[in-house]
């Protein structure tokens, strides 16, 4: 049987203040039901943004080892 191999799943989104707790219940399920052998890469573009907002997004970086969490301030 043919082993398969580990992809990386690049993924765009965009948030503010306003559709901060969406983006981290999204994230959050895509980290939770990924398949094993899948990697993410999620660039979210930050749009006036505070810092609280950009922690919680940050925060998520912990959940997995296997998805990187990029900020991308915008605006």
């Amino acid at each position: 049987m043919r082993e398969c191999k580990e992809r990386i799943i690049p993924i765009g989104m965009i948030s503010d203040d306003n559709f901060i707790m969406p983006t981290c219940v999204a994230v959050t399920s895509m980290i939770c039901n990924k398949d094993s052998k899948t990697r993410y890469v999620i660039h979210i573009l930050m749009a006036e943004c505070s810092e609280a907002s950009k922690s919680k997004l940050e925060e998520l970086n912990k959940l997995s080892d296997e998805c990187k969490i990029k900020l991308i301030e915008v605006g």
